[in-house]
């Protein structure tokens, strides 16, 4: 909000109409230098009620402004020769501050011939800019060369505005990147479209690489002529990063996935199978043809008769092709589809043939694979592995830290087997700390307790551990967390135990990682949603076919309809009269032919039968391919609005014909006033001229 306001203020110097920035008590914080030109003066008139200041002026619109904080919406309106805007600043969904814009609809004197268009072209400029919520706001002209740019491209490109105006966005790209995203632009600007989502290279003045996300609109003048573009850039150099990392540890996990030793296969619904990986061949002799083809000929019968222990893990002994028998243990997952119906079953074979203690070894591994799989937050996927470990003979406790490398710090993010006094005094170890040290050497150690090199207080003594595991886990060879586990009951863990704890451990920096970034895109995702259901606008999405499939709860409130039971209907069906179904339909249609956005006024049928005039404005959303996937619309109940409005043309009609009425009343009063005077005028004459003559 700091840049936007910083922006509007910086604008409004420059802009010819009239604006007032006032608080929600109504007290002004700023005013342009057009008000300072009339007499007013900043130092003068802050923190003063804006009644008080301009009392009934067309400067300031005390009402105006009222409803503007009260709705959370724009309000336009025009009084005593002035146009008037009140725009709602907001944060956190609360309107922080309304700023009051006026501006003359008729001059007095002589008018240029051009301040109308200057004065439309300004106002313009302000909502395009005011609007833009990214970084780096500029605009280029026809010859596609910037002509303003805001201080926020010192903080993306380390330029500063003054550096950038005069040049080309292509200046500051890669050669290469120059030459793709000239083409694009110009088969952009060639139709006069908006730029959307484009994705482009550019050097930092330090040299650094980095990406932008553009978005830009079309100036064009009175006849349609191209004047150029302006817009906003967004660095998203972290986010296709983190993409990036995402996708390769998906290959990564995938690669795992064929090179298991487990088995894994699909079944449809009727159990025949559809996939089969590689491991068939080394865990049965079979290749995955051979399987999907001879699957219950074989004897994979599973819990088919049981289905409601379809996801209980049951186990299995079958002749491999070499005629040995294999005892496997089967895990079956149902998957379901929005009705919860069945659509598919996910399995996992594995061969548990071997000794005791390695099979119980492999359920551990297995279970723990299967944990991070149905976690949903890092906090849980690392409860679920700690739980698991437990169940290891020689282990009864342990914790997982990670490592915060802003301040340098281990911090415990969840612990099993260990006392709350225990836990106070090992919470999180500092920079300095030899417990830091040991982690950071990324080295795993082995040992008994009382030989670790670290600090040993009282509490720790009573403690009573004996062995102790500490194990750096790392990622891209940087330590990013550490596994400690320990026991009070074994002097050393044994050859087997360090085995199996160091190769669970190598897996976890990726997922740890894979976690981290799922839980940072869950934080993105809630906080667009938040913003959906707390916007004050009836807020509607629809798919190409016109079903509905976001619905706000600000629409709910309007509507009368909840989410589940308009969610999949038709819009047009649900909520459009008869008489205007073809219209509307067809300015839906035009919209995902142009792929712009456009806005609409129209009438809805709500729940109680009541009609609503709403005033929509409508975007496209597209998927990665390119391809249209819904339409977003954000409607305004207007129906009290025009009620107002043409209650008030009633009502001045009234007046109107009222005024009439008193001026004819007025006339005939008068009028009868000088006929009696003149009356009596000649009356006296008559009466001198009698006395004359006698």
């Amino acid at each position: 909000m700091k840049n936007i306001l910083e922006l509007i203020l910086s604008f409004g110097e420059f802009s010819c109409s009239y604006m007032v920035l006032v608080s929600q008590d109504l007290k002004i914080k700023w005013i342009n230098k057009a008000l300072e030109k009339q007499g007013y003066r900043l130092s003068s008139v802050r923190d003063k009620s804006c009644h008080e200041v301009f009392k009934e002026t067309a400067y300031c619109n005390e009402f105006a402004i009222t409803e503007a904080f009260n709705m959370h919406r724009m309000v336009k309106e025009e009084r005593n020769g002035y146009k008037t805007i009140s725009f709602p600043i907001k944060r956190d969904n609360k309107v922080d501050y309304v700023l009051f814009m006026s501006s003359r609809l008729k001059e007095e004197g002589p008018v240029p011939p051009n301040l109308k268009s200057r004065l439309d072209e300004s106002e313009k400029r302000f909502y395009d800019l005011a609007l833009c919520s990214g970084d780096f706001v500029w605009e280029v002209d026809r010859n596609g060369k910037y002509i303003y740019a805001s201080a926020g491209v010192k903080k993306i490109m380390g330029y500063s505005p003054k550096e950038i105006v005069g040049k080309s966005p292509f200046y500051f790209m890669p050669k290469d990147e120059a030459r793709k995203i000239r083409l694009i632009f110009g088969k952009i600007s060639s139709l006069k479209k908006p730029i959307v989502d484009l994705e482009n290279s550019n050097l930092r003045k330090d040299g650094k690489e980095i990406i932008l996300l553009t978005n830009g609109v079309p100036i064009l003048d009175e006849s349609g002529s191209l004047e150029g573009y302006r817009g906003v850039d967004k660095d998203i150099t972290e986010k296709k990063k983190s993409e990036q990392e995402i996708k390769e540890s998906e290959e990564k996990l995938k690669a795992l996935f064929n090179y298991s030793r487990d088995m894994y296969y699909v079944l449809d619904k009727e159990r025949n199978m559809t996939f089969c990986s590689p491991q068939s061949k080394a865990l049965l002799g079979y290749t995955p043809e051979y399987m999907k083809k001879n699957w219950s000929r074989l004897g994979f019968s599973g819990n088919q008769a049981r289905p409601d222990k379809r996801n209980t893990p049951y186990l299995l002994e079958l002749l491999a092709k070499n005629r040995k028998k294999v005892l496997l243990e089967i895990n079956e997952i149902v998957l379901k589809d929005g009705n919860g119906k069945i659509k598919d079953i996910l399995g996992i074979a594995r061969n548990i043939t071997p000794d005791k203690e390695s099979e119980d070894f492999t359920i551990i591994q297995r279970d723990i694979g299967f944990a991070f799989s149905v976690s949903k937050t890092l906090k849980e996927a690392m409860a679920l592995f700690l739980e698991k470990l437990m169940s290891i003979d020689e282990i009864d406790c342990g914790g997982i830290y990670l490592v915060d490398n802003e301040v340098k710090e281990l911090e415990l993010i969840h612990h099993v087997g260990l006392p709350a006094s225990f836990i106070k005094e090992t919470t999180s170890y500092k920079f300095k700390s030899s417990q830091y040290r040991i982690v950071m050497k990324s080295q795993p150690i082995f040992t008994r307790y009382d030989r670790l090199s670290v600090r040993k207080d009282n509490q720790k003594k009573k403690e009573g551990i004996k062995a102790i595991a500490v194990l750096p886990i790392t990622f891209q060879d940087n330590v990013i967390a550490c596994l400690n586990v320990a026991s009070h009951t074994q002097e050393m863990f044994s050859e087997q135990t360090r085995l199996v704890i160091t190769n669970l451990v190598s897996q976890l920096g990726e997922i740890i990682v894979r976690f981290n970034t799922l839980d940072q895109l869950e934080k993105a995702k809630d906080f667009s949603e938040k913003i959906i259901e707390t916007a004050p606008l009836f807020i509607v999405g629809l798919d190409v076919k016109g079903d509905i499939v976001l619905f706000n709860n600000v629409a709910e409130k309007i509507s009368g309809y909840k989410k589940d039971e308009v969610i999949g209907k038709n819009w047009f069906l649900k909520f459009i009269k008869e008489g205007d179904k073809v219209p509307v339909e067809k300015v839906f249609r035009s919209l995902l032919e142009s792929e712009s956005e456009n806005t609409y006024t129209n009438p809805i049928i709500v729940r109680d039968g009541k009609e609503l005039m709403m005033n929509w404005s409508n975007s496209i959303i597209k998927d990665d391919q390119g391809n249209i996937e819904s339409v977003i619309a954000l409607g305004e109940d207007i129906t009290l609005k025009l009620k107002y409005e043409q209650e008030r043309e009633k009502l001045t009609e009234e007046l109107k014909q009222r005024v009439s009425e008193l001026e004819r009343f007025h006339n005939l009063t008068v009028g009868r006033e000088l006929r009696m005077i003149e009356l009596k005028k000649k009356i006296k004459e008559l009466q001198a001229r009698l006395e004359v003559q006698k």
